[in-house]
């Protein structure tokens, strides 16, 4: 009940004012931790986010004010958080607050679990967020407005049948690329569960666009201005026209609702009284690192987010979308991806430092990439890429706080892509090079793999654990060893064993078996009976904790454990499960 006031309590704050809340949520959360208790306690049920409330205000994010609160105020703030200090030390990090009784998220505003839920059908992974088949061709496309700075021009049009999208081009000379990064990113993060927006390629004339009566256009200094045709000629010879006098570009359809700006890192909105965790301490975010590093996706930041007010099965509640995906996996909107991308931000102190001791004279992996092979894939590839060290370009505060836990989480999200999902991801790319999609379709499933291995090395993979019963009374509490599942180590050399508690009473310790799947719960039940604490069998209070660890070199070294709760009806002698929890 103290938890669920102090929840409640954050929606009355601002995202700047958070701290004393947060503290005092935190120091419960370790009060109520630093205990040998082998019960489970589960973890605090948040009520559902899509509640109906009235429609917050519109709020604009400011690059610049975000760059310096999160690459200077916040990063202070660290060094004087004695907390943050001391769980470092003990190896026991703050984890994410918005987890359910086995380590995952719930469906919510945020994210709805997909693909590592339920495999999805490869049609299902085609269609991704798509409602339609893109702008209607049967008429003009009306431009409402038009973007001329940077490298690249854009158009908001309305289509025929008055549906609304961006138009958004690739960089001139680098046909296919931003618009394919596009196309396949933001189809493989909706089918990992994030809300983004409609994206199709689309292939036209220029006769098809039109100026409206008041079209509007946007400077290099952001300053707005009426469009004449000479503006709009002028925008035309940016773009770079196909062999068949054609355009190719990517349309991206307005997301519905109303906008509201986009959602920050961290805190909370103050106006929306369903948001009550703070965002760096929602898994899905903290996640999103493992899925951004496998897909190069290094511009993570409050810009590329849009919050809009929902209406839905008679409520109204706000929506959180993960929007422009142009610049990722070898792309941005310039051109191919520079080297470094992954490796270093824009400005990196240590790195700097680190030069200059060196003189400059150690050569980096990255520097060490060559030209690039392939214009319409950009610089995208495998040899150099580390899962757990890859930078990103802002100082992300949700990421900042990623724990092995959230690291195992965003894994499991990439690893739910089977190779043949990802060929038909691929494919979404419209590549005219076939050698360039066999080579991005190589690159994701190596890059793929690579984050599975690091990933699942930090956690005890054990996991999907369920109970079994057959007509013989026999129960097993079965598992799946995600290391084995996706071959990253051998059967042979795989060994398992079990700590059994009972009632707060350690009964059995470093139990070996080598079922591959599965536990016999039976035995269990035999060790208890066997000990001096079998007459507790027949309390209804009953409390069971398994815990297991894993050996990958036949039982020289043990991994970290993942304790496993269960009860036992007495009566019925029936097992049920009450859920996980992993050592981080």
């Amino acid at each position: 009940m103290i938890i669920g006031f102090i929840f409640r309590s954050m929606n009355k704050r601002t995202t700047k004012s958070s701290g004393i809340t947060i503290s005092m949520l935190v120091s419960i959360i370790v009060l109520t931790g630093c205990t040998t208790s082998h019960r489970f306690q589960s973890p605090l049920v948040l009520p559902d986010d899509r509640q109906d409330i009235p429609q917050p205000e519109p709020r604009v994010i400011y690059i610049a004010e975000d760059t310096f609160e999160y690459g200077f105020m916040r990063p202070t703030e660290r060094i004087f958080d004695l907390s943050r200090h001391l769980r470092k030390l003990a190896g026991n990090p703050k984890q994410a607050l918005n987890i359910d009784a086995f380590g995952g998220v719930a469906d919510s505003s945020w994210f709805t679990n997909r693909n590592a839920l339920k495999p999805m059908t490869l049609d299902e992974i085609k269609r991704g967020p798509a409602t339609g088949s893109g702008p209607d061709h049967s008429g003009f496309w009306i431009i409402s407005s038009a973007k001329t700075e940077g490298f690249t021009p854009g158009f908001n049009i309305t289509d025929p049948k008055g549906v609304k999208y961006v138009i958004k081009f690739d960089p001139y000379g680098f046909s296919e690329l931003s618009s394919g990064a596009e196309i396949i990113t933001s189809k493989i993060f909706y089918a990992a569960g994030y809300n983004v927006p409609e994206n199709y390629i689309v292939y036209f004339k220029p006769e098809i666009l039109q100026m409206g009566e008041s079209c509007i256009m946007y400077d290099e200094y952001g300053l707005q201005c009426e469009m004449t045709k000479e503006d709009f000629q002028q925008l035309l010879q940016k773009i770079e026209i196909l062999p068949d006098g054609r355009y190719r570009a990517v349309a991206s359809k307005y997301i519905s609702g109303r906008p509201l700006g986009g959602f920050r890192y961290i805190g909370t909105r103050a106006d929306d009284p369903n948001d009550i965790v703070p965002h760096e301490h929602r898994r899905e975010l903290r996640g999103l690192y493992v899925m951004c590093a496998w897909l190069k996706h290094f511009d993570i930041k409050d810009a590329n987010t849009l919050d809009t007010y929902v209406e839905e099965n008679g409520r109204g509640y706000v929506k959180h979308y993960l929007i422009d995906f142009g610049s990722t996996l070898g792309s941005t909107t310039m051109g191919p991806m520079a080297a470094f991308r992954g490796h270093e931000t824009e400005f990196d102190a240590g790195t700097a430092l680190g030069n200059l001791i060196k003189l400059g004279l150690h050569v980096k992996s990255w520097e060490k990439t060559g030209e690039v092979a392939y214009p319409s894939i950009g610089r995208y590839e495998a040899f150099d890429f580390n899962p757990g060290s890859t930078k990103m370009n802002y100082s992300n505060p949700a990421i900042i706080n990623l724990t092995n836990l959230d690291g195992y989480w965003g894994a499991k999200l990439v690893m739910s892509f089977s190779d043949e999902q990802l060929q038909v991801l691929v494919r979404e790319g419209q590549y005219s090079d076939p050698a360039a999609e066999t080579y991005l379709l190589n690159t994701l499933i190596r890059r793929r793999d690579m984050t599975g291995r690091y990933w699942f090395r930090r956690v005890n993979p054990l996991d999907h654990f369920k109970i079994s019963s057959a007509a013989n009374e026999q129960q097993w509490l079965d598992f799946t060893d995600l290391g084995i599942k996706h071959d990253f180590w051998s059967i042979e050399q795989t060994r398992y064993r079990y700590t059994l508690h009972f009632n707060n009473k350690k009964i059995k310790e470093n139990m070996q078996f080598s079922d591959l799947s599965s536990l016999l719960l039976n035995k269990l039940v035999e060790h208890v009976r066997n000990h001096d604490v079998g007459k507790e069998l027949s309390s209804n209070s009953s409390h069971w904790e398994i815990s297991l660890q894993v050996s990958r070199n036949n039982g020289k070294k043990w991994s970290k454990w993942v304790k496993v709760y269960c009860r036992r009806d007495p009566q019925s002698g029936k097992f049920h499960l009450l859920g996980i929890k992993r050592q981080n």
